[in-house]
């Protein structure tokens, strides 16, 4: 109780509103009402979003709702999940570890492929246990499901996933807050699908339509010839041009669930005493997004508003990450113990944007990793991030192709490697995905799409020795089962046996 009492007396900083608080308590005999002290708790997550919003600088500049959630609290510039897949990186929001600790390496609705460990901490449990009442809506996408402890879970494919009803979501999500925000604090998971792909492919051997309108959003899509294709694709056609439009349609749509969503729940629950944050759980379904290690695979939308708490207009460029979910979240709700599991490294933010904790005292480095999506997209790889320069451990770089197909890539990709293309930087880094090496070690300050592949060039020999001894220990510190090359090659022969049992079905 005296923790969030602190914290509350050194966010708001007002000298008389702290005298009365602290006569309040002292005139109770110190018993003030814990869940009152506690604030509710929103997650809104997006499906395959980077931050392709206004507010981070991008060029389409569609996203107004999404704007003024970033002008409203803090926008963090180096944002990032633990890995561009969808499972596993859930997996690690609600559990604060990485995935080859969480046990989740690839996908969960996979006959076979893994789920996450038993005894990993699970955060909805945690706040059930500090009096929350907890939901999910939308998306979910991890295994052992049933071992969160959900009070309320809403996840109908056919309005979720294939209907894309925002607003469908956002009346359940109403339902929810309306039935129980009297009872105490509330933990709600806002988890959209947009801007997924789905539906049809744009052709043969192609990869899936991003749905451009569905339930009668958005209502004015952005065409084809309007549309900035996304920085890091580096390739602007016609063809990338019409397929890009339609991403940023479903993004269209996001941003009006997320707006109506918004303005609904600040008639509900006081803005005082409810802190949101807004994630995408990794980057677009494009080339060297998903399903990739570069920056541009894990970099997200990272936003924080909790009113009068943390102060309006914050841009941050300290390096977070999604296992600070679960710390953070465990801070604001008045837990003694933010991290209840030894293996959990992740930092809580409140601290950081309330000023307690100085951007001196945060993390040096950021990592991330890929495993697997399917199990037969198995194709290890390790990154370390240091605000700057970006590196990549490919464990089976040039040993092994990437298993990606073509039709897993986008029109960006099919230009980039077609006959006859002109820039031969860009198909450089297009053949990368192809054929990754061991290292590769980008400067984002002066290629902040990660075009030029460092790690041959003499003048960066120590700092890629440096970054590689670093990832290693960081791999070490986190138990990191892949480092035993036969722990490895089981799980590698587990997931072509799995994949040869699907082609049968």
């Amino acid at each position: 109780m005296f923790k969030s009492i602190f914290r509350l007396l050194l966010c708001l900083g007002h000298g008389m509103l702290c005298c009365q608080i602290m006569i309040g308590i002292w005139l109770s005999g110190g018993q003030a009402d814990a869940a009152s002290e506690q604030p509710n708790i929103i997650l809104i997550i997006a499906d395959d979003f980077g931050p392709e919003m206004g507010a981070y600088g991008d060029l389409n500049d569609l996203t107004p709702n999404l704007d003024a959630l970033a002008a409203s609290g803090a926008m963090f510039l180096n944002g990032h999940v633990t890995a561009a897949s969808c499972s596993p990186s859930r997996g690690s929001m609600f559990t604060g570890l990485y995935p080859h600790q969480h046990g989740m390496f690839g996908l969960s609705h996979i006959n076979g492929a893994p789920p996450m460990h038993d005894d990993v901490p699970k955060l909805p449990n945690e706040l059930k246990r500090l009096g929350y009442t907890t939901a999910i809506v939308g998306k979910t996408h991890f295994q052992p499901f049933d071992q969160f402890d959900w009070d309320y879970v809403e996840t109908n494919g056919q309005k979720v996933v294939y209907e894309r009803n925002v607003r469908w979501m956002n009346e359940k999500g109403f339902g929810f807050i309306d039935a129980h925000k009297d009872s105490g604090p509330l933990f709600l998971v806002m988890s959209y699908v947009d801007p997924h792909r789905g539906g049809p492919a744009y052709g043969p051997g192609k990869n899936q339509e991003f749905p451009r309108v569905v339930s009668g959003l958005p209502e004015v899509p952005i065409p084809p010839d309007a549309t900035h294709p996304i920085p890091y694709l580096a390739v602007d056609t016609p063809a990338v041009r019409s397929e890009i439009s339609d991403y940023y349609a479903a993004v269209q749509r996001l941003d009006v669930g997320v707006g109506e969503f918004m303005t609904g729940l600040d008639q509900r629950l006081v803005p005082e005493n409810t802190l949101i944050v807004f994630i995408g759980d990794h980057g677009a379904d494009v080339t060297r997004g998903k399903i990739s290690a570069y920056h541009s695979a894990t970099h997200i939308p990272y936003l924080v508003r909790w009113t009068q708490h943390i102060s309006a207009g914050q841009i941050r460029d300290e390096l977070v990450s999604t296992i600070d979910l679960f710390p953070s979240f465990l801070d604001a709700a008045g837990a003694e113990t933010v991290k209840p599991d030894v293996r959990q490294t992740g930092l809580s933010f409140i601290d950081l944007l309330c000023g307690k904790r100085s951007s001196s005292e945060w993390r040096e480095y950021l990592f991330t990793e890929y495993l697997t999506h399917v199990p037969w997209h198995l194709y290890p790889r390790y990154t370390v991030f240091d605000g700057r320069f970006h590196y990549i451990l490919n464990i089976w770089g040039d040993e092994r192709e990437n298993p990606l197909v073509a039709r897993e890539y986008d029109e960006a990709w099919l230009a980039a490697t077609a006959p006859g293309f002109s820039d031969l930087k860009v198909a450089a880094a297009y053949a990368r995905v192809e054929k990754p090496p061991q290292n590769e070690l980008f400067d984002l300050q002066k290629d902040p799409f990660s075009l030029i592949n460092l790690a041959d060039n003499p003048e960066y020999a120590q700092l890629l020795r440096q970054a590689y001894v670093r990832l290693n220990e960081w791999r070490l510190e986190t138990k990191d089962p892949f480092l035993d090359s036969e722990f490895l090659a089981d799980f590698d022969q587990q997931m072509q046996a799995i994949h040869e049992a699907y082609k049968k079905r």
